[in-house]
């Protein structure tokens, strides 16, 4: 039997493999899926080690773009439940280690 203990594996040789965003949970089709997907893993990597700022650089440009009253929560462990206009939610894991949920209510 293999020994999981003995292993000696770092997480950071495979987070380099997990560098594309996987999706959660989603109600967004077509060209606003394909912003807000990217729009997230940018704001994820331009700010690594603030998801505060992350937050905002996300909320700021969909606010510009899409109309006001979107929200963002940005981290590594967090759990909510939303009200939601209908087609306005994401919910992705950016970066391996970071989660984004976006939605929009007004």
């Amino acid at each position: 039997m293999l020994d999981l203990g003995s292993l000696d594996v770092n997480n950071a040789d495979y987070e380099h493999d997990l560098d594309f965003p996987v999706l959660k949970y989603t109600e967004m089709t077509g060209a606003l899926l394909k912003e807000s997907v990217s729009l997230c893993t940018a704001a994820c990597k331009k700010f690594p080690s603030s998801n505060e700022r992350a937050a905002k650089y996300i909320k700021r440009a969909m606010d510009r773009k899409h109309g006001s009253s979107w929200h963002v929560v940005v981290g590594g462990a967090f759990g909510l439940e939303v009200t939601h206009e209908l087609r306005n939610i994401l919910y992705v894991f950016c970066c391996a280690k970071l989660a984004v949920c976006l939605w929009k209510c007004s």
